[in-house]
């Protein structure tokens, strides 16, 4: 009788009368089969697979009627799924036996891609003093339900892994392809799943086998995501191809700066050659038309030679400083001048600097007023290239002071030393060109009409500067200008 094998099964589930008279009750010989299939199935009773598998055999030919149904067919995948993993775990245990692992802990991978089966396994203490091993299993179906599936659809197939057993670190791995791992509809049977979680990049397994807690964590692996790769890849690119494009707009910009300053020193040197030229044909002509006229004779009258004589005279000393300008102002530039630096007092000297100018043709019968306040300190200079500063500055006054009768010069006490200053009522200087006065070449747009190589106020002031002073203007349009010369006084210890 089928129904007798399945008696025991049957009395075990509970039906409800005796389980001795099953076709009394109306079960039929495919529900006795079934349910016995089902208890197989489901483990009920621990059996040994020589007697399972008898069991298993009978229960199936019985209900060969019936495998269509969707339950047996259902019954019968179930089972495959486990006798799968019961195969997988048996052959884990025999390849863990063939390599004798010394370790305590360590993984298997048994089975070939795309449907392996990982075994983690951890040596523990027994309570006999020996070693007890557990070992965990995780077929293809657990690894794509409980794992992989939730994170196909959030994550790149690339993952990091990591098994622990009772919070110990057994495993960290990456599997390279979720999609590889076959799709589930049910998670397989083994150890009893206490709970899972899922969340945007991460999927969690924990699972109990008697003594031992498992924890199976899934997370996105940037290190092997392709989607990742590519972004950094792209921002890699990007920002290599903004530091290309700053480069080349620096370069361009930097070239075309070079070359607007190279063609401004140009135009300078060619309008500073100008300007020499005529400031050396001026003198140099009346010289020479003086001198002509005096060796010809042409000059009978006394009074008119020594005029003339006196012509050549101021002409030669106008071309003696604009040389000696010239000359320091190379010097000055190349780091060779040298000063004689004494202590000097300042109101004897700059009377003496005043009438020298005033005496020069340059003065043009410009009157030269000059101020000088008590109590001035001795300064640490060189006499002669303090009178080159005080007659550029004087001379520079003259030229752009037309109309004028005269120019004034100040000197006083301030700030721990001297200071001097020249002024003038001429049409003063635009706010926007004072900051460049002092430039090598530089001539405001306003003095086309006045002569003048543009290196004088340079001049003045490296020179000023070399004495340790300062020099700077002021200036308003249509009041004038001053320019006021600093200069540190002398003290003991730089004698």
């Amino acid at each position: 009788d089928r129904c007798a094998l399945a008696r025991e099964n049957l009395s075990w589930r509970g039906f409800p009368g005796d389980a001795n008279n099953l076709s009394g009750r109306g079960y039929s010989p495919e529900a006795c089969a079934a349910a016995l299939y089902e208890g197989l199935v489901d483990g009920r009773w621990r059996l040994e697979a020589p007697l399972y598998e008898f069991y298993a055999a009978q229960a199936r030919s019985w209900l060969q009627p019936v495998m269509g149904r969707a339950d047996i067919a259902e019954l019968a995948r179930r089972e495959a799924r486990k006798l799968a993993l019961t195969n997988a775990a048996i052959a884990a245990l025999r390849q863990w036996r063939a390599t004798n692992p010394a370790g305590d802990e360590g993984h298997l991978v048994v089975g070939a891609s795309p449907a392996p089966v990982l075994a983690v396994w951890r040596r523990f203490n027994g309570d006999g003093g020996g070693d007890d091993m557990s070992m965990l299993v995780l077929g293809p179906a657990t690894l794509a339900t409980r794992v992989w599936q939730s994170l196909v659809a959030r994550s790149a197939p690339g993952y990091a892994v990591s098994i622990a057993a009772n919070r110990l670190g057994l495993l960290t791995s990456t599997a390279a392809d979720a999609d590889a791992a076959p799709d589930a509809a049910n998670a397989s049977a083994g150890p009893e799943v206490h709970g899972a979680s899922a969340h945007t990049d991460v999927a969690t397994l924990t699972v109990e086998d008697g003594g031992i807690v498992w924890r199976v964590t899934a997370r996105a692996d940037a290190a092997h995501d392709p989607r990742q790769a590519v972004a950094v890849r792209t921002r890699l690119y990007l920002g290599t191809l903004a530091v290309m494009l700053v480069a080349v707009a620096l370069a361009g910009y930097l070239a075309i700066r070079t070359v607007r300053r190279e063609l401004e020193v140009a135009r300078l040197k060619s309008e500073f050659v100008s300007a020499v030229s005529h400031e050396f044909r001026s003198p140099l002509a009346a010289i020479s038309h003086l001198s002509e006229l005096l060796d010809a004779g042409r000059v009978p009258d006394d009074e008119r030679r020594r005029e003339y004589y006196g012509l050549i005279v101021n002409e030669t000393a106008r071309l003696r400083r604009l040389v000696e300008n010239l000359l320091d102002f190379a010097r000055l530039e190349e780091g060779r001048a040298e000063f004689q630096f004494d202590a000097m007092d300042v109101e004897p000297w700059l009377r003496d600097a005043v009438d020298e100018f005033q005496a020069s043709r340059a003065a043009a019968g410009m009157q030269v007023e000059t101020a000088v306040h008590e109590g001035l300190p001795a300064v640490r200079a060189d006499a002669e290239a303090l009178t080159t500063v005080v007659v550029n500055l004087l001379d520079n006054a003259v030229k752009y002071s037309p109309g004028c009768e005269r120019v004034w010069v100040e000197a006083g006490p301030a700030h721990g030393g001297a200071e001097i200053r020249v002024r003038d009522a001429g049409p003063g200087i635009p706010e926007d060109e004072q900051p460049h006065v002092f430039d090598r070449f530089f001539r405001g747009r306003d003095a086309g009409a006045v002569s003048g190589t543009g290196l004088g106020l340079a001049l003045v002031a490296r020179t000023v500067e070399a004495h340790g002073g300062r020099v700077s203007v002021e200036s308003r349009l249509g009041e004038g200008s001053t320019f006021v010369v600093w200069l540190p006084a002398w003290r003991e210890e730089q004698a």
